[in-house]
């Protein structure tokens, strides 16, 4: 158990901090591990730690996704100082759980609190509509974020562009990754998730582009996108497949 090897590290060692913890916990998390990584925070808590509001939120993420939405919920509302992070922790939650109403409201109330939004929560916002079944309202949100001078990043034009190719509108999604060429660089699985649609379009050419051009950013040393480009060439040439294992 983790409490367990924890406290007999600690007996043979020296001792942690707790944001050498907390990145164990993002460790495990980003490894589909999350009930390890509660224990983990439920661990700092008893050893006497203190939360931190982006550590709370990190926990009531973790409390979502292990034991369920109303425990999270419990979670959120047990807390005597609640912060931006932890509402937008929240927020996410609720998408997760694909429960837009709930969110809507809670986004209403931030916005009755003058809770100022960033990146953060605009990306919350747009996920939210996403998994609720209501990519359209995607488009609007983005522009409503750069009216009032707040930045996109890399995971706010994924969104978008995802919301676009849910609405079978690929000419847009196009147009949304050619502008994000122009100004950062484009994560490989951009490009993969553009060429799943382009083969379902039967679009074969601008698939194997598509690809090309994930090829050229992906990192060599990630073993998931040499998953994806395998997956995705071996539906036109068995000899590429063979070519891609070559040279991973």
């Amino acid at each position: 158990m983790v409490a367990a090897e924890m406290d007999n590290y600690l007996r043979k060692r020296r001792p942690l901090s707790a944001d050498q913890i907390v990145a164990y916990v993002r460790k495990l998390r980003k490894f589909k591990s999350n009930a390890c990584a509660l224990e983990l925070m439920d661990w700092m808590e008893s050893r006497g730690a203190k939360l931190i509001p982006g550590h709370q939120a990190l926990r009531l993420g973790l409390v979502s996704k292990v034991h369920g939405i109303q425990a999270a919920e419990e979670y959120f509302w047990s807390l005597p100082d609640k912060s931006k992070k932890t509402y937008s922790s929240l927020l996410n939650c609720y998408g997760e759980h694909r429960m837009a109403s709930k969110g809507l409201e809670l986004y209403e109330k931030m916005k009755v609190m003058d809770m100022v939004p960033n990146t953060l929560l605009y990306n919350n916002l747009m996920t939210l509509y996403q998994k609720a079944g209501q990519p359209e309202k995607i488009p609007s949100t983005f522009e409503e974020m750069r009216e009032s001078g707040i930045s996109a990043n890399n995971f706010t034009y994924s969104i978008l562009i995802e919301s676009y190719v849910t609405m079978n509108d690929l000419e847009a999604a196009e147009k949304v990754l050619e502008e994000l060429q122009k100004v950062a660089p484009v994560h490989w699985s951009l490009y993969t998730m553009m060429a799943n649609n382009y083969l379902k379009q039967e679009l074969f050419g601008k698939a194997e582009v598509a690809l090309k051009k994930a090829e050229e950013v992906m990192d060599k040393a990630e073993l998931l996108s040499w998953h994806f480009l395998i997956y995705f060439k071996s539906f036109w040439s068995g000899n590429r497949v063979m070519d891609i294992m070559t040279l991973g």
